[in-house]
């Protein structure tokens, strides 16, 4: 074979290693089988780099050991260097090899009830022809908005407030991309074909989406018991780190509430009404929310027992975008929640202009030096974790490490003595598996790990520029 082919070959099974793709089983299968027939080498890459196909990184360490040796991986870590910037396959290269694997990065199989499934779908047959708008026979996204809102006048709202019916419009909205190509020949939307095509699938053994379904249902449900709904906002206890994003919901904005102060956070909203709030930015601009139904709350972010004040604060900048853009960009509110920016949310909660560094354009030792000087600087500092492909494309930016890809956190605190990071999850949990720590979204990590993660950071300018008031 000749040597440029060979190399080549070198560099695929490098780079589908460190993306994950292949386990350390797997790698030495593939280094084994290197000078293989094309048609051969190529079927045998493809089966093996499956994402469905879950290698073991169980293997014979000394064989393995020849393996990265011959590849040149061990070399090529240790020569990476604080004072040069990494290069994506170098990062993924730090994270491959800085820790030992995990066991528990395994997904763990959740068994629910059947019976929430069959309520799901119950309930959503029942009542589709009300949730049908617009007659066209299929529930669409501003639909959903509509009626998890309780309507335009409020008269939905003992709709969107019973406790299945919520639940079952949380899980439609959640799972509405997945539902609505159950049977993909009627349009946008979900049908009443997609709901039958999901209950005949069931009933064919396709169980996937039906215990998606299910599982979200039940654990809606769960969130309602022992809590009061009705108590009002003064009695809600307004503490950053208590916010849990919801289904929907932006973890830049939320991230940068969870690093404000709680003051900051309770100037924020006042009473406008018996069933609405304003909430004034620090920017000056203002939007009135309504109360919250109980289908929102499911589905918004929340505080501690539910409580409701992420939520608003989080459907008010949704409200905003959709003002100042006149909705162009977004189908619903509820897709414009997910388009709030780095800029708009530091902007908001601090009156300030954003200074976003990227990590592709540093060093880790200008790293360190970019994190002290941001630490020094009063309002929330946020950062985000490197993006991974969308499809089944081999990618080295995907993580494997307990973080999410293209997330965003909370930064809360670098200490430089120690050379870690401390940071924040904006659900409340899940985190850098290479700690150990109680799992509230919560932990620290060296920086070397953090710049191999983290593609930037940003915390408000300095300069204060004065509010423009806008109702």
């Amino acid at each position: 074979m000749k040597p440029q082919a060979l190399a080549t070959r070198r560099t695929d099974i490098t780079n589908a290693f460190l993306a994950h793709r292949l386990s350390r089983a797997q790698l030495n299968e593939m280094a084994r089988h290197l000078e293989d027939g094309e048609q051969r080498w190529s079927d045998r890459f493809t089966a093996l780099t499956d994402r469905k196909n879950s290698g073991t990184d169980f293997v014979d360490h000394e064989s393995f050991q020849k393996t990265v040796n011959e590849l040149g991986l061990p070399q090529r870590f240790e020569s990476l260097s604080d004072d040069v910037i990494w290069t994506r396959e170098e990062r993924a290269l730090y994270r491959r090899f800085a820790h030992e694997p995990v066991d528990s990065l395994k997904a763990s199989v959740i068994q629910v009830d059947e019976n929430y499934g069959e309520i799901f779908l119950e309930t959503a047959e029942v009542n589709f022809h009300d949730w049908d708008r617009n007659g066209d026979l299929r529930v669409d996204g501003r639909e959903l908005d509509l009626l998890m809102s309780g309507g335009y006048y409020g008269e939905l709202a003992e709709m969107a407030n019973n406790p299945v019916k919520a639940a079952t419009l949380s899980t439609l909205r959640r799972y509405q991309d997945l539902i609505q190509s159950a049977y993909p020949h009627d349009g946008e939307g979900v049908s009443n074909q997609d709901l039958v095509s999901l209950r005949v699938d069931y009933e064919k053994g396709a169980r996937e989406l039906f215990d998606l379904t299910g599982e979200s249902l039940a654990g809606y449900q769960q969130k309602l018991m022992d809590v009061d709904l009705s108590k009002p906002l003064t009695q809600e206890k307004i503490d950053p780190f208590s916010i849990h994003q919801g289904t929907a919901g932006s973890c830049v904005f939320l991230s940068a509430a969870a690093g404000s102060t709680t003051d900051r956070l309770n100037s924020l909203i006042t009473l406008e009404s018996e069933s609405s709030y304003r909430v004034q930015f620090a920017d000056g601009a203002s939007e009135i929310v309504n109360e919250p139904t109980t289908a929102e709350r499911l589905y918004h972010s929340k505080g501690e027992n539910m409580d409701r004040w992420p939520a608003i604060l989080e459907i008010a900048l949704a409200q905003r975008l959709m003002t100042e853009r006149g909705g162009r960009n977004y189908d619903s509110l509820r897709d414009a929640i997910d388009g709030i920016s780095p800029e708009l949310a530091i902007k908001a909660l601090t009156n300030k202009e954003i200074d976003q560094r990227s990590l592709d354009e540093l060093t880790v030792n200008q790293t360190r030096a970019v994190l002290g000087e941001l630490m020094s600087r009063e309002g929330p500092k946020i950062c985000a974790t490197r993006p991974t492909a969308a499809s089944d494309f081999i990618s080295v930016e995907d993580l494997h490490n307990g973080l999410m890809s293209g997330h965003a956190y909370t930064l809360l605190n670098y200490d430089a003595e120690s050379d870690k990071v401390t940071l924040r999850n904006p659900w409340g949990h899940k985190e850098w598996i290479h700690q150990q720590s109680e799992d509230d979204g919560i932990f620290e990590m060296p920086v070397r790990d953090f710049y191999s993660s983290f593609r930037w950071v940003a915390a408000p300018q300095d300069e204060v520029s004065p509010p423009s008031i806008t109702n």
